[in-house]
């Protein structure tokens, strides 16, 4: 005789008799009951409070007599498809008849989300189980518990104004937005909260740059996390990079924290979020989940109580400044104090790069030059982004005047760096990616194993270095997170953005603008002047710069590009590249602002400025091309 299975859902949020009759039919429909509890992600996008956490519900669904299984659901939107799924697939070979129960407060296949899944596995739907009348629910207990006035009373005492989470902040690798405009200390608060459902992480380090914001975002954060039942540890003022030492390196942090919107405005804030491994948080990678439950949060105003964890976590401060400098100087093959006497000039765009460069570098005999030392989140001098090299020309004059061997620059939060040799010549990123790609190779005792990342806004340098060395060459997406993702899939030794991001498999595959500055020292002790070493470069493989245009239809302009250059060799991994004998070009879209940023490079100066022109005619509208 074929038994039947008997599958029920339910939030059970606090449970109640409406719970009870739906359970007690259920049981009476087949030979098993298993019931399935929705979790706690579901429990805050759907109903916006949590009075018993997903493990207590379990717990107590799991004592009443009719229920012979319970189920923790593993589906993240409300309807429970994929516990259905899971359920029907390990109970096939009993050969049940399967029954999905729905309660009163569901009344036919047509509004049932759950329908085709039922279809595909033969699951026979009944509703109104338990009675038609729908008894009071959760959110009708709620009010009679008064919970709606507490929470009023809460946000009124933390004197939060109400402001909306943008969703617009979450980008493709960071949250960054206007403080107290896109976000505030509530959407920061329901932001840990979410961080904390989601990831549930035990243990995590928490670092902050120089702006006005900072402190308030970490004391919001923490205290979210902290009444999740997690330990937060302060790692303070700091640059980004300590941040992924210690989600790499400090075995019992799971997840690292940086309050930074590293070169933008001050007015603006935002934090970087990397798991075990400094692996970095994007929106195909779980920042699109904190965003989801960050906002449902925020829209139905949670109550601020306990969700995830009875227990408190703990606050308490780590000082990793000792360990992380062994780390640089370890990772660069030196000792302190290895270094021959330099004079350098360092800009640090009252950013923390100055902050760290002391804390690292203090130990070394170098001859520093300090301009807009002092952290400062407002940035009074200009903007913390070296990138564009109008910021950075006040360093350009100053290693002329002071006969200095380098200069040096950081952006806000320190993670990117650029240099200026001897001669006051700015060293575009590019061909610092090709010059320090071909040193590390050097390095390197299998050389013909090694493969290097490459940004793809230009690279026939890179490329030419790199098989020099006998190695390959794999291009990424552009974007720290995905080139480190690239890198760890392939085990890559190196890469660098023309951004300044620079990456190394022995620092986990994440970027330190402080080992970069110290093998720069380095190679200049060694091999001589800056400038010669990079004129190659300059005289070799000339480019654009990237220049950004403003346009209304980027996709279409991307069509007729590729109309345009269909005789050229197409890539269409990050926008459109198209490579020709003599000269080539990358057209994409940014991934924080609505431009086209075209790049181009060739093997003449006059080449490029030529096709400059051509390209810039045809994507603001000038040229049609049929």
């Amino acid at each position: 005789m074929v038994q039947t299975l008997v599958i029920a859902s339910g939030y059970f949020n606090p449970i109640h008799i409406g719970h009870i009759r739906l359970l007690e039919e259920a049981k009476k429909l087949g030979d098993k009951l298993i019931v399935i509890v929705n979790n706690d992600k579901q429990q805050i996008l759907k109903k916006g409070k949590i009075i018993m956490n997903e493990n207590e519900r379990v717990e107590v669904v799991k004592a009443i007599k009719y229920v012979d299984e319970v189920f923790l659901s593993i589906d993240e939107d409300f309807p429970v498809i994929n516990s259905l799924e899971e359920i029907a697939k390990n109970n096939l070979h009993f050969n049940y008849k399967i029954i999905f129960a729905n309660g009163g407060d569901r009344e036919s296949k047509k509004v049932v989300p759950e329908t085709p899944i039922c279809e595909k596995y033969n699951i026979e739907m009944k509703f109104g189980v338990g009675g038609m009348d729908k008894p009071n629910s959760s959110s009708n207990i709620n009010k009679l518990m008064g919970l709606e006035q507490i929470e009023e009373k809460i946000i009124k005492d933390k004197k939060i104004e109400n402001i909306k989470i943008n969703p617009k902040i979450f980008k493709a690798y960071d949250i960054r937005g206007e403080w107290n405009k896109d976000w505030n200390s509530e959407s920061v608060y329901n932001i840990g909260k979410a961080i904390a459902l989601h990831l549930k992480p035990k243990s995590v380090a928490i670092g902050r740059d120089m702006r006005i914001s900072s402190d308030e975002i970490f004391e919001q954060l923490s205290s979210a996390l902290i009444e999740e039942g997690i330990n937060v540890k302060d790692l303070g003022l700091c640059g980004t990079e300590l941040t992924y030492f210690a989600s790499s390196f400090i075995p019992d942090i799971d997840l690292s924290i940086m309050i930074t919107a590293s070169h933008n405005p001050g007015k603006d804030n935002g934090l970087k979020i990397t798991s075990k491994n400094s692996v970095s948080l994007g929106l195909d990678s779980g920042l699109d989940k904190i965003r989801d439950i960050a906002l449902s949060l925020t829209e139905k105003n949670l109550d601020f109580t306990n969700t995830y964890n009875q227990n408190k976590g703990i606050l308490s401060k780590l000082n990793l400044w000792e360990e992380y400098k062994e780390h640089v100087f370890k990772l660069a093959k030196l000792r302190f104090g290895d270094i021959l006497r330099k004079r350098i000039v360092i800009d640090a765009g009252n950013g923390i790069g100055g902050y760290l460069f002391d804390k690292i570098f203090g130990c070394l005999n170098l001859d520093v030059i300090k301009m807009f030392w002092e952290p400062d989140g407002n940035f009074p001098n200009h903007q913390a982004d070296p990138f564009q090299e109008s910021n950075v020309e006040e360093l350009k004059k100053k290693v002329i005047e002071d006969k200095a061997d380098l200069g040096i620059a950081y952006d806000g939060d320190s993670d990117r760096v650029f240099f200026v040799d001897e001669k006051g010549r700015y060293i575009p990123g590019y061909y610092f990616a090709a010059f320090m790609g071909e040193y590390i190779l050097k390095q390197s005792q299998n050389k013909e194993e090694e493969i290097i990342v490459h940004d793809p806004r230009y690279y026939w340098a890179t490329r030419d270095i790199i098989i020099k060395q006998g190695s390959k060459y794999i291009p990424s997406k552009v974007g720290h997170t995905l080139i480190k993702e690239k890198m760890r899939k392939i085990n890559s030794i190196f890469s660098a953005e023309c951004s300044g991001h620079i990456f190394y498999r022995e620092n986990n595959f994440a970027e330190s603008s402080m080992l970069t500055t110290l093998l720069v020292l380095k190679i200049i002790s060694e091999q001589g002047p800056l400038s010669e070493i990079v004129e190659p470069f300059f005289s070799k493989y000339p480019i654009s710069g990237e220049i950004n245009l403003i346009v209304e239809d980027p996709k279409d302009i991307l069509v007729k590009l590729e109309q345009k250059y269909c005789m050229g060799n197409i890539s269409k991994l990050d926008g459109i590249g198209i490579d020709f004998s003599e000269w080539r070009f990358n057209v994409r879209y940014s991934n924080t602002q609505p431009l086209l940023r075209l790049n181009v490079e060739a093997i003449s100066k006059e080449i490029v400025e030529n096709k400059v022109e051509e390209l810039k005619k045809i994507i603001e509208g000038k040229i049609i091309n049929h």
